[in-house]
């Protein structure tokens, strides 16, 4: 892809701008959804939260008995609410289909199906990189200290770099009609360095942007869940709205800049591509009818 960074953000800030109204249509409802179902998640984690950081065996048993619902709304809602959003988002970037033009919502389909599924085959990963990481920091902790300080920044940045090549997934799981993590690791390889760097220029406006929603609309700014406890019950609405218009702002940055970087590369595969060269055509006598 010989496009370059600058173009490419470009390119995206265009795209959102220029369908705006579009783009809010496909991502408001998953958006409060998710918002919502955050606030419901932290009412029941926060009162739970020091028997789950106590590494008391009994009282963690007992927080995650009376967590557990919670726990797994937090899980399940993201992973459906941003397949819905991120794959109408993506289909509309590469394919200009709208599929739910009329309604108010994004439709749910099959390529939503799949895009599910590639939340969870990647948050899988994730989750066992994480676990291998911990177990490995923990075990070589004792025998050196200074791995726990420098060790988790470390697998913090490897795991970047790992979950970037594979992010590609999510666009050909929406357009292409299958999960293919292998074929997204593939695709991803002669524009990792670029896409690298704008993953990480988005994360960074993302936390910014977090940042400063949190300013307005969580009171102290941004804080812990601890924190926020004594506060929790008589600020919810204000933490929710901050949380609605954090949504807005990722799913729609997110999924925007991956489709439109996998339109970029999909259109340099096919311009790429060696058309066969005929054999002209001959009678019976070897000349060309």
């Amino acid at each position: 892809m010989r496009t370059g960074i600058i173009e490419i953000a470009r390119l995206t800030a265009v795209f959102i701008a220029a369908n705006a109204a579009v783009l809010l249509r496909m991502v408001w409802l998953p958006a409060l959804l998710l918002a919502l179902c955050g606030v419901f998640f932290a009412s029941g984690i926060v009162p739970n939260l020091p028997a789950l950081q106590s590494g008391d065996a009994q009282q963690l048993e007992r927080a995650l008995l009376l967590s557990w619902k919670f726990i797994a709304l937090g899980v399940l809602v993201p992973i459906v609410m941003s397949a819905t959003a991120g794959t109408a988002i993506m289909r509309f970037a590469v394919f200009g289909e709208d599929e739910g033009r009329g309604t108010l919502v994004p439709l749910i389909g099959a390529p939503t199906l799949r895009v599910m599924g590639v939340n969870l085959l990647l948050g899988t990963h994730v989750l066992f990189f994480a676990v291998l990481m911990g177990i490995a920091l923990k075990s070589l902790g004792g025998l050196v200290p200074a791995l726990i300080a420098y060790g988790t920044p470390v697998a913090t940045v490897a795991l970047l770099l790992l979950i970037s090549r594979w992010l590609m997934a999510y666009p050909m799981a929406a357009v292409r009609g299958r999960i293919d993590i292998a074929g997204a690791w593939a695709f991803t390889r002669p524009i990792y360095g670029r896409f690298l760097v704008l993953v990480v220029a988005l994360g960074i406006a993302v936390f910014l942007g977090v940042l400063v929603l949190d300013g307005l609309f969580v009171p102290g700014g941004a804080q812990t869940l601890k924190a926020l406890s004594p506060v929790f019950r008589q600020n919810w609405p204000l933490i929710a709205l901050g949380s609605f218009l954090s949504n807005i702002f990722v799913m729609t940055a997110f999924f925007s800049l991956i489709a439109i970087v996998y339109r970029l590369r999909t259109q340099e595969l096919e311009q790429n591509v060696v058309k066969p060269i005929r054999r002209p055509v001959t009678d019976s006598s070897g000349q060309n009818p």
